[in-house]
């Protein structure tokens, strides 16, 4: 049985590279905190899911530090990206969060 501590001792979330064959490399792909998750899908919710992969990105998308490599302020900039440049990415960000079909649904707006 975990006590307190074993729960709050916070685990590394997990990450993977993921080739970005569009832009010519690979890209960290790092599993949500729960706080980034909240912000995801209250911001989506927000706005009807307007901006759903660019944030996906934006929550993340890391460097080798687990740094993010965006910030909320590149959202409009990734959304101008043609989709084989984010699609990789929010691909193994729904899979590492454990996203379910209707979940992302919802926050694509549908």
């Amino acid at each position: 049985m975990l006590d307190r501590i074993a729960f709050l001792s916070r685990p590394v979330p997990k990450t993977e590279a993921v080739a970005v064959p569009a832009l010519g490399g690979e890209v960290m792909v790092r599993q949500m905190t729960i706080a980034e998750r909240d912000k995801l899908e209250i911001a989506n919710a927000g706005d009807k899911g307007r901006y759903f992969r660019p944030r996906m990105v934006v929550a993340s998308a890391v460097d080798e530090t687990g740094a993010p490599l965006f910030t909320d302020a590149d959202v409009e900039a990734l959304s101008m990206l043609a989709g084989d440049a984010l699609e990789p990415i929010v691909d193994a960000a729904i899979r590492l969060n454990k996203y379910s079909t209707k979940e992302v649904a919802d926050l694509e707006g549908e």
